[in-house]
């Protein structure tokens, strides 16, 4: 191979061809892998790029191949601070999964009732797919996204099942924590959650609700205490659950949990002496309370690896799954003995 001087100036593809005696064509298929370029000549410019450093400026391989080598990930403005941890893991592990890839990662702070941040990117043509973080019941951001044929994928499970998602089972993780604490014969419980246009929420008052029906018991649907968005009347609810002697408190998320423990001391009721208390979703603040909180453990990593490995992959026209389920840990701790 020619030696090239120092002085020379590497700066494109066109710089490595005429050094090279070759196309630009074949320069480019040689670099990026794809096309037809014999192996020697592969070899050669592979060499000849490792040797003087040069890495393809990513503007100009974006407009080349009509990419912005951007994806957005959509986070809710109202995310609490309680939902922070398992956000920070997932945003973590789609920003590395993406980097792998050679992708950056925009971030886009929505809600379905205002999403004129995503909107924004989205006509200004910055990214080439998204990724939700959150499913809603109703989601205008769903109809702007299939309205622009963006490819996105959902953390979260979809009504329309020919959508690209990947979720926890939480239905069937919520049916066997409830029925494990049926068969302690906890028969008296009360369940308590949030939203019902949150999916999650309805995935798991599906599987609180399958756990009775498994084992033929009466759902007790008089201590069924939900859209609870404010601490007031969640205090009510658990008021109201311990006048109707309720002896297993089960919370749809840690959030509420925590909520429902505070009131209890309040009442000078003891866990899990005088009530049990069980989680649908565990975090840190579940595992080191006193007593620790049995619940459910959704690895959120995970989640965010497959939600980012799945759209690039779709984005790089391979045969993706269109529905993703992952697993789940069972966490039986004290509060529940």
């Amino acid at each position: 191979m020619e030696q090239v001087t120092e002085k020379k100036q590497i700066q494109n593809i066109g710089d490595i061809a005429k050094e090279l005696g070759l196309s630009k064509t074949t320069v480019s298929r040689a670099i990026s892998g794809k096309g037809r370029v014999s192996q020697a000549t592969r070899k050669k410019v592979q060499e000849f790029v490792s040797q003087y450093h040069y890495y393809p400026n990513a503007v100009a391989r974006g407009l080349a191949e009509k990419k912005t080598y951007n994806i957005a990930l959509v986070v809710p403005k109202s995310f609490t601070v309680l939902d922070l941890p398992f956000l920070r893991k997932s945003m973590n592990a789609v920003c590395e999964t993406a980097a792998e890839r050679n992708y950056d990662v925009l971030l886009s702070m929505s809600e379905a009732d205002e999403y004129m941040s995503l909107k924004r990117i989205l006509d200004n043509r910055k990214v080439d797919g998204v990724i939700l973080s959150r499913t809603l019941l109703e989601d205008p951001m769903l109809d702007l996204l299939i309205e622009r044929q963006v490819p996105f994928v959902a953390m979260g499970r979809l009504k329309n099942q020919e959508l690209y998602q990947v979720d926890n089972n939480h239905v069937e993780a919520c049916q066997n924590l409830t029925a494990l604490l049926l068969l302690k014969d906890y028969r008296n419980m009360a369940l308590f959650g949030g939203e019902l246009r949150n999916i999650v929420n309805q995935s798991r008052l599906e599987g609180f609700k399958k756990a009775y029906a498994q084992i033929g018991a009466e759902l007790p649907s008089e201590c069924i205490y939900l859209e609870l968005e404010h601490e007031e009347q969640l205090e009510k609810a658990v008021e109201d659950a311990v006048k109707k002697h309720v002896s297993c408190f089960v919370c749809m998320d840690d959030a509420l949990c925590k909520m429902v423990l505070r009131r209890l001391r309040v009442l000078g009721l003891r866990v899990p002496d005088d009530v049990k208390v069980a989680s649908f979703f565990d975090s840190q603040l579940m595992a080191e309370n006193n007593p620790p909180v049995t619940a459910l453990h959704f690895d959120s990593e995970e989640l965010g690896r497959t939600a980012c490995r799945q759209l690039l992959d779709l984005l790089d026209g391979k045969q993706v799954e269109k529905n993703i389920c992952l697993g789940y840990q069972l966490m039986m701790r004290d509060s529940t003995t």
